[in-house]
């Protein structure tokens, strides 16, 4: 039964390729990166010493991994849809990315851009979807320049982000349904959830 189970998982599509890639995590310490500035230089400077590196491809990183057991669940509302109580409070798994990740990863897009390097601190908030969380809290409609804000009840000192893509699930583990998630642009997620820590991931030639 337990060769058949294991026969069953390497069956199982993680939503992403997973061949050809190395992984490192990268914690910061809260008190010597205490602005963000400290931190998106160092973050930058790792990505492009990284790209940079002989043998690889692409590279990118997140506040967790997939299959990892790691990850965020955090809540969120719908412009336009505040819950009317706490029954109706929403959430979904919750991940800051930098440009690149989920192209490394070879995470499909469905709808509309990833992540770009133009979507920085300055830049207007944006937030990609997975398929599933479109599916959940969208159903018929197309997410695509709608606006989600973190928290469970709308607040004016949060920004709204614009939903400006949908990519393909990921599983959280090789035995578990794909979850609702959303990849935030790191630094445009550190004004309100700071930053201390990414894994890097890096997808090889050979």
């Amino acid at each position: 039964l337990l060769i058949r189970s294991f026969a069953r998982l390497q069956d199982v599509d993680p939503g992403f390729v997973p061949t050809r890639l190395l992984v490192a995590d990268i914690p910061l310490s809260p008190t010597t990166y205490a602005k963000p500035a400290q931190r998106f230089e160092f973050f930058d400077r790792v990505m492009n010493r990284a790209k940079a590196l002989p043998g690889v491809t692409n590279a990118g990183a997140a506040s967790f991994l997939p299959v990892s057991g790691g990850g965020s669940i955090i809540h969120f509302n719908i412009f336009g849809h505040p819950p009317k109580s706490a029954s109706e409070y929403v959430a979904a798994g919750y991940r800051t990315i930098t440009p690149s990740y989920l192209e490394t990863l070879g995470v499909p897009l469905i709808r509309g851009r990833m992540i770009r390097e133009s979507d920085d601190e300055k830049a207007p908030p944006v937030v990609v979807l997975n398929a599933t969380m479109a599916k959940t809290f969208f159903q018929n409609e197309d997410p695509l320049g709608k606006r989600i804000q973190l928290g469970a009840l709308p607040d004016k000192d949060t920004p709204w982000m614009e939903i400006v893509g949908v990519v393909g699930d990921v599983r959280p583990g090789l035995g578990v349904d794909p979850q609702a998630e959303m990849y935030l642009p790191y630094k445009q997620a550190d004004g309100v959830l700071p930053v201390f820590q990414l894994s890097v991931v890096l997808r090889t030639a050979n």
